[in-house]
């Protein structure tokens, strides 16, 4: 989501977290601001709800505690810094976070138990193909033996046939 930062004389500086909890964020930011440093931090939460008083801005104030160099976009270097939260402008902002990530934690919850499903049902839908190609060639192979033991027994009635005839005569 958006962010905007203040650090020192800098004001505005836009970034994007890529990572948030109750107690920071990890924020993609186009400048590199040096571990240690305080930040003003502006955090626009989205609309995950329909009780719009949860959603918007936050601001806050945090302390750099990572820095490092990211990857290089359209020729500008991104940097990511971890922000630990050390004060909210009011209680409320706090809420709004807090309340934001409990949203994301069920989300990723629900994603999780929905892909385990998808991969029993998957799994499921294997393994019954499985039993059935399993099955078909059992099938198959009961078939040729039945065939084979009704060979040996239509070839020995032939003989026994043949020689009764035989002795009849």
């Amino acid at each position: 989501m958006p962010v905007t930062l203040v650090w020192g004389k800098e004001k505005g500086l836009i970034g994007r977290t890529d990572n948030i909890s109750r107690l920071g964020a990890f924020v993609e930011l186009n400048k590199q601001i040096p571990a240690g440093e305080a930040v003003g931090l502006t955090l626009e939460l989205p609309a995950y709800t329909q009780d719009i008083s949860v959603t918007g801005g936050v601001s806050c104030s945090g302390t750099v505690f990572r820095s490092s160099p990211l990857r290089e976009r359209d020729g500008v270097q991104l940097y990511g810094l971890g922000i630990f939260f050390t004060d909210f402008a009011s209680s409320r902002d706090k809420e709004k976070v807090s309340a934001f990530v409990d949203h994301l934690i069920l989300t990723e919850e629900q994603d999780i138990k929905e892909g385990l499903k998808r991969r029993k049902e998957k799994e499921l839908a294997h393994q019954e193909a499985a039993d059935k190609k399993s099955s078909i060639a059992r099938q198959d192979e009961f078939q040729k033996e039945a065939l084979g033991l009704l060979r040996q027994i239509s070839t020995r009635l032939e003989a026994l046939a043949h020689e009764f005839r035989s002795r009849k005569k």
